[in-house]
């Protein structure tokens, strides 16, 4: 049996936003987990100016069928006109697995 999961990072300058997203996403079981990391220097091009900003990275986990329900809710929550919204399939533990997916809705 395989035991992959979704793991969906975005990145956010404003650790209270970071906080209430992560927090409507586990309340909806819409992923299991969210972390909210420290803040990082991203470096990126937006509008055709190189800008520097402090942001949260901020990383889910959550079965691969909802992958495109957490996306749209990202989407909808997120403050930015372009959000980072990145997927990895993963390989976990089957106790971790389960634990995943009673976390999450089915």
């Amino acid at each position: 049996m395989s035991n992959k999961i979704i793991v969906i990072e975005t990145t956010i300058d404003d650790k209270k936003q970071a906080e209430k997203i992560s927090r409507v996403l586990v309340e909806e079981k819409l992923v299991a987990c969210a972390q909210i990391s420290s803040p990082i220097e991203s470096v990126y091009t937006w509008q055709q100016k190189v800008c520097t900003e402090q942001e949260f990275r901020v990383v889910f986990k959550t079965l691969k069928e909802l992958q495109t329900k957490v996306e749209a809710r990202i989407k909808e929550l997120h403050p930015y006109e372009v959000a980072e919204i990145v997927f990895f399939e993963k390989e976990s533990s089957a106790e971790y697995f389960e634990w995943l997916k009673e976390e999450c809705e089915n």
